[in-house]
């Protein structure tokens, strides 16, 4: 082995077999890469088929998440107005000032549009992106988070 570099059954436990004439030979590796190569399949089979995510989407399961945690504090009294979220935004995290800030940016997109996307995420992705009641009372009504 080169200096520093690490053998092949390195942190693999060092089993070995008796043969029936008496001499032995080192089985870890044959035993722990069966293991390693059985948990392998087993994963694949049971995880969610992975699909391409566009920059889109990412962006806007972010800002949904965002929009809906803004209408949590708006539900809980932890802000007086949907303004002051945006100050929020704007000003300690960088959110565009163009866009007039993130719930200004839930009334463009619509608050119906924001509620069915984070109810179709919620189903993927769980509950994190399940909207507020808040939220869905607005859009229920089809109001506005501006009003």
């Amino acid at each position: 082995d080169p200096e520093g570099s690490a053998p092949e059954n390195a942190g693999l436990a060092n089993i070995r077999a008796v043969r029936d004439d008496g001499s032995q030979h080192m089985i870890a590796g044959e035993v722990e890469r069966t293991l390693l190569a059985a948990e392998a399949r087993i994963v694949r089979s049971t995880r969610p088929a992975q699909r391409k995510i566009s920059d889109r989407e990412i962006e806007q399961r972010l800002r949904y998440l965002m929009i809906n945690e803004g209408a949590r504090m708006l539900a809980e009294g932890v802000v007086d107005s949907p303004a002051e979220v945006d100050i929020a935004m704007t000003a300690g995290m960088g959110w565009p000032t163009s866009s007039g800030g993130l719930m200004r940016t839930a009334d463009q997109d619509g608050v119906a549009n924001v509620v069915a996307a984070l109810r179709r995420y919620a189903q993927r992705y769980g509950p994190i992106f399940e909207p507020s009641p808040w939220l869905v009372e607005r859009a229920e009504q089809g109001r506005r988070i501006y009003e």
